[in-house]
């Protein structure tokens, strides 16, 4: 190739490059990238997600794994507002990962110091080798169900003692059957009056944070036909723990035997009855019907 035509070539060769190059200047002009811009993330950190993911028997018994990513929108006031899942991975899993990720609360994106709204890629993984289930925070725990005269209303009490070791303020949450009222909360004796509740999809949950080692959460159970028929679970691993019917001196009849009846001091009848402790999130069906029938 002659050496004219040879520089002719590498002129228009430069001439491409220098082209390129303008225009990659000028997309990066036209969005330049976000210089100071701090993301959001949750306050407490993203290990506080934890308390919220849980990883059900029976899809570890599947040998179901693997990564739920979620993208999510978090306002300048650090509210999720939406969310979507972006990776599934199981039905089930995916949801959890979208109730947990939307119960955490964000510090908000800023940028020069103001706050803004922005999109961020969280993962959620599950590991069956990495799993391990969480230890309890409880020391004793107690369902107390009291009926009135007629059976027609129960007065629900979740009573509990932490261990000693225990972090506080510690959040905890209640699920509320469709007909629960008046729930309220104490810690170590002092009445925190109206409690706050959430909607988590289609169940309500009762929230409160134990200041002290020692608490309680109740709320008014209308119930059907004598029946107390409840969905009861939490968001933190049980130890074994009991429910207790109390009743005054008319001893009632349950569709179930206890495993102990004790008459306290004033006069009323304790019914217990010995449960096992459950995963996070783990629901159990408990149904006693009573009845002043012999």
């Amino acid at each position: 190739m002659q050496p004219e035509k040879l520089m002719i070539r590498m002129r228009h060769l430069l001439s491409l490059v220098l082209l390129v190059l303008l225009v990659q200047c000028a997309w990066f002009q036209k969005n330049p990238p976000a210089a100071g811009l701090i993301k959001p993330e949750p306050i407490e950190g993203y290990a506080s997600l934890r308390q919220y993911i849980y990883y059900p028997r029976a899809i570890r018994e599947a040998g179901i794994e693997g990564t739920v990513r979620v993208n999510v929108f978090v306002s300048p006031e650090g509210q999720v507002t939406q969310s979507r899942v972006v990776q599934p991975l199981n039905p089930v899993l995916d949801e959890i990962a979208l109730q947990a990720i939307r119960k955490t609360r964000f510090s908000p994106a800023t940028k020069g110091g103001q706050p803004l709204g922005v999109w961020i890629a969280i993962p959620i993984v599950f590991g069956l080798n990495d799993w391990v289930p969480a230890n309890s925070p409880f020391k004793t725990i107690e369902l107390r169900v009291r009926p009135n005269v007629s059976f027609g209303q129960f007065r629900v009490t979740l009573v509990g003692q932490l261990k000693s070791t225990v972090s506080l303020p510690l959040r905890l949450e209640l699920l509320l059957p469709f007909n629960a009222e008046r729930p309220t909360v104490s810690s170590g004796g002092v009445e925190s009056g109206t409690a706050n509740t959430i909607l988590d999809g289609t169940d309500e949950w009762l929230i409160f944070e134990a200041t002290k080692t020692q608490f309680s959460m109740s709320f008014t159970y209308h119930a059907q036909q004598h029946q107390f028929s409840y969905k009861f679970a939490m968001n933190l691993t049980l130890p074994d723990w009991k429910l207790i019917v109390i009743n005054d001196v008319d001893a009632p009849t349950l569709s179930r035997s206890p495993d102990r009846q004790s008459r306290q001091a004033d006069g009323m009848l304790w019914s217990e009855f010995n449960m096992t402790g459950q995963e996070p999130y783990e629901p159990r069906f408990l149904e006693l019907r009573l009845s002043t029938q012999p």
